[in-house]
């Protein structure tokens, strides 16, 4: 838990330029990338910054509100991350590449993966959650409704009939979107704790197709579909 810090501000000055802020962000991402959020404190931001503690809590309100920034800016990698995976111009293939590359992206960066989901913090958490299925987003977080667009967008794409009927597929998609979503996230946090170490992408794999059998796809299909996205996403 994130907690304010008793120091004193009054006597320190101010700096509200937005370079000022940049730069605690920047600090307080490095700080949750190498250690998580239990090394966010005002004062070591701001040193980091070399800014004033005031400074921090007038850009971001609080340690919370840094955090907070943090996770948006998250987010906002992800999405820029599934926007750039490989397309290899069939639809289930692409939706696995984006799948994968998901997955690799909590891989790469575990504690801000970790923190995205978990961070929680009276000035910014309880109005950015909300119920996928029953709102039609997981968050009102711009740059969340841009990474979970991205899955949507992809189940699009394998459904031949969307453009039949829009309003019930749309229920659909966000069912299947949420059941992918679900899955990933469960691999992505099992991995992260250690569970599945040497299971490399194996239990990754595995479960996409089983996704993908259970939507109706033949096994065939879908692992020759899985086989072009691994090999179009494999880091080189």
């Amino acid at each position: 838990m994130l907690l304010w810090e008793n120091i004193n501000v009054m006597d320190e000055p101010t700096d509200v330029t937005p370079n000022t802020r940049d730069a605690v962000l920047a600090a307080a991402l490095e700080i949750v990338v190498d250690e998580g959020p239990t090394g966010l404190t005002v004062r070591r931001l701001a040193t980091a910054a070399q800014t004033s503690t005031m400074a921090v809590y007038t850009h971001f309100g609080s340690i919370g509100g840094v955090a907070g920034a943090v996770v948006e800016h998250g987010f906002g990698m992800l999405s820029r991350t599934l926007a750039a995976a490989p397309r290899t111009g069939d639809a289930l293939s692409d939706l696995f590449g984006i799948a994968l590359t998901y997955l690799t992206f909590a891989r790469r960066h575990p504690r801000l993966y970790t923190m995205m989901f978990q961070h929680s913090a009276a000035d910014w958490s309880p109005g950015r959650r909300s119920d996928v299925v029953a709102t039609g987003s997981p968050t009102t977080s711009a740059q969340g409704r841009a990474a979970f667009t991205l899955f949507l967008s992809a189940l699009t794409r394998t459904d031949p009939d969307s453009t039949d009927s829009p309003a019930a597929p749309d229920g659909r998609r966000l069912a299947l979107a949420a059941e992918l979503w679900s899955a990933l996230h469960g691999n992505a946090m099992l991995r992260i704790a250690g569970h599945l170490d040497t299971a490399d992408d194996s239990v990754a794999h595995s479960l996409l197709i089983a996704l993908a059998v259970g939507n109706g796809v033949d096994r065939a299909s879908a692992a020759a579909a899985l086989t072009r996205a691994s090999t179009a996403t494999t880091e080189p």
